[in-house]
């Protein structure tokens, strides 16, 4: 088994990986969105975050409470692992409503990140962690250790 990549929007049926292209608009939309992060973070800490990639294993409680800051602080590019979908008895402790019940929980995150910045990059896999896709989902880690972009 291989990871496959298909196209956001979600459909029915969940594919193991889905791509979520940016969203072209204004040229200063990422500085515009991080704009009020200045005094918080440094310049120098906005500019890393941009060029971050996160990998959030598992987007149920913990993982999918954290894709919103991150997508609010300007980190860019996500790699969304979950292979789960919400049911009713978790939307009194995860981020979704009764529109998400039976939808993939990265898919939901990746529709989050996607409402708030529309030119971040999320990548979707749809079957989790699996030892199909590890080294897709640890590569950006490997290659930032080793000094690559």
């Amino acid at each position: 088994m291989t990871c496959q990549r298909t196209e956001h929007p979600p459909v029915t049926e969940h594919p193991p990986v889905t791509e979520h292209p940016p969203v072209t608009e204004q040229p200063d939309t990422y500085a515009e969105l991080t704009r009020r992060n200045l005094g918080i973070i440094s310049r120098h800490q906005q500019q890393a975050l941009r060029r971050a990639t996160v990998l959030v294993a598992g987007c149920g409680s913990i993982g999918g409470a954290a894709v919103q800051p991150l997508a609010r602080l300007g980190v860019q590019r996500f790699l969304l692992a979950e292979p789960g979908s919400y049911e009713l008895n978790n939307l009194n402790r995860q981020q979704a409503g009764v529109q998400d019940i039976g939808r993939n929980k990265a898919e939901v995150a990746a529709d989050h990140v996607l409402e708030i910045n529309p030119e971040a990059e999320v990548r979707v896999f749809a079957d989790g962690v699996t030892a199909d896709c590890v080294d897709e989902l640890t590569s950006p880690a490997r290659s930032s250790s080793t000094g690559s972009t």
